[in-house]
């Protein structure tokens, strides 16, 4: 899964477009809300692309203490990522919720779980806004 992660990270930050249309800055800021549901002590962190698409990790005390974190963004394409760690043990939820939506639209969703028969689960969930 990391180097799924290194990957991805790698391609969104080699990647350019020359169509201007794309480069524009937009007149009308676009939301972006990320969630993640529960939130819970065996979360280890939250994984995201910030407001400047830069990846972010953080603990859950931070701007996903209640789940959720929301921002506007004037700048397209954006690549909208978000995701978490986890312990998962015999005592932990094993499954987690994770969305991005765009004004206040569904556009991505998924539900995380330990696959890889690990202590720590850990997964993604990404959109490109255009």
């Amino acid at each position: 899964m990391l180097l799924a992660l290194s990957a991805l990270l790698i391609i969104f930050s080699s990647c350019k477009k020359d169509d201007k249309k794309n480069n524009t800055l937009s007149t009308n800021p676009t939301l972006i809300r990320y969630t993640i549901h529960p939130i819970d002590e065996n979360i280890i962190d939250v994984r995201y692309n910030n407001q400047q698409g830069t990846f972010t990790i953080e603990d859950t005390t931070g701007v996903f203490s209640d789940g959720s974190h929301q921002f506007s963004i004037t700048s397209k394409p954006f690549p909208a990522l978000v995701g978490l760690s986890f312990e998962d043990n015999a005592f932990s939820i094993d499954e987690y919720e994770v969305s991005i939506y765009v004004n206040g639209t569904l556009k991505a969703r998924d539900t995380i779980v330990n696959s890889g028969g690990s202590s720590i689960g850990q997964g993604y969930v990404e959109y490109t806004v255009d």
